[in-house]
């Protein structure tokens, strides 16, 4: 096992009550900014290592303005990397070599969570504070914020479903509790979960062509058709706290466990299997499929970026700025992993050695 750094309890402490606190409540820049940092990140594993490759390197890029929060990290079709900035108040466009050009909201405190790039070609996302979602073209006009049907629904999650429509999650407040869906042309449709304050969190596509998604306070993984029919839910141990959910390589559904610090997996016959992390109270929370055939993940918590084979082994990349607090991620055409530092005001890459810089912008 690699060496790590672990935060003291009282960082831990103050990183979890700021999360807590965005949970329950919820102009643009030329070239990149200064201050970005270039590193070889540290790498061990819970076995031997994965591979004999080099670590990767770790490109991370400073954001223009002071505590932005930065989350929802997507690549759109114009290949630019877009996120939210949920306390910032804003949507941001990123080139692979660092140029940030963000969107100011209209609305103040809309806390833009997730986002998606649509099959229309704009830009759709969140806004769990104010009860709608929005749509912003790629020039970065923003073109419609639709209004949900109920108040205080607290839309967080959001992906693209087979049936060309954007799914999202109501919960971000807890109150919510309904799996929304909404057509390009904005009609909204919401269903109903049956057990009240489960906190839906992040929702994708899953192997079997539904949506699955996570329940946070409900530490449950549900699904719904297309159609709006919820199917039985999967109950994980007490106080899980599931919150990224992805299909992997392998044709298998993967999802965090923040709380339980746990991986999860769900099998094709339907069965569960859970992988430890090596380090207390690490926080998982997104997770992305790798273009090496791996899945990985940011650690909230543990400050650390993790990588985990389909067959279960875990390695962990050390992030040199102690106070980091990672949390979504996602993977680019070239391979390269990107992830949001949502308390360290960053944008981190790190050139996955199945892939390339992908600097070519």
């Amino acid at each position: 096992m690699f060496a790590s750094v672990r935060f003291p309890f009282s960082l831990r402490a103050s990183i979890r009550a700021l999360i807590a606190v965005l949970f329950t409540v919820s102009a643009s820049c030329g070239d990149a900014p200064s201050g970005n940092r270039v590193s070889t990140a540290r790498r061990a594993s819970t076995e031997t290592d994965v591979d004999s490759a080099a670590p990767p390197t770790l490109t991370e890029f400073v954001l223009p303005n002071p505590n932005s929060g930065p989350g929802g990290t997507r690549f759109a079709r114009d290949g630019k990397l877009w996120f939210t900035e949920q306390t910032g108040n804003r949507i941001a466009r990123m080139t692979k070599k660092g140029a940030v050009t963000e969107f100011p909201l209209p609305t103040a405190n809309s806390s833009p969570r997730g986002l998606a790039p649509g099959p229309d070609g704009n830009i759709w996302f969140c806004e769990a504070n104010r009860n709608r979602i929005g749509v912003m073209n790629r020039q970065g006009a923003l073109l419609a914020e639709h209004e949900l049907p109920h108040p205080d629904s607290g839309p967080s999650g959001i992906t693209v479903g087979l049936d060309g429509n954007l799914w999202f999650v109501e919960g971000d407040n807890q109150r919510g509790n309904r799996i929304g869906r909404i057509t390009t042309s904005g009609v909204v449709a919401e269903f109903d979960l049956p057990i009240p304050k489960s906190a839906p969190n992040q929702i994708a596509v899953g192997p079997d062509g539904n949506l699955w998604f996570t329940e946070f306070a409900g530490s449950r993984i549900g699904t719904i058709t297309h159609d709006g029919v919820l199917g039985a839910e999967l109950v994980l141990r007490p106080k899980s706290m599931p919150v990224g959910i992805v299909t992997g390589p392998d044709g298998n559904l993967w999802f965090t466990e923040r709380e339980g610090n746990r991986i999860g997996r769900i099998n094709a016959d339907g069965s569960l299997t859970e992988f430890d992390l090596p380090n207390a109270n690490s926080g998982p929370a997104g997770i992305t499929p790798g273009r090496d055939g791996d899945l990985w993940f940011a650690e909230l918590f543990g400050n650390r970026i993790g990588r985990i084979t389909t067959e279960g082994v875990i390695t962990e990349l050390e992030l040199p700025n102690p106070n980091s607090g990672p949390r979504a991620l996602t993977t680019d055409r070239h391979g390269n992993v990107w992830f949001a530092e949502f308390v360290g005001n960053r944008i981190g890459r790190l050139n996955s050695p199945a892939g390339d810089d992908g600097d070519e912008d």
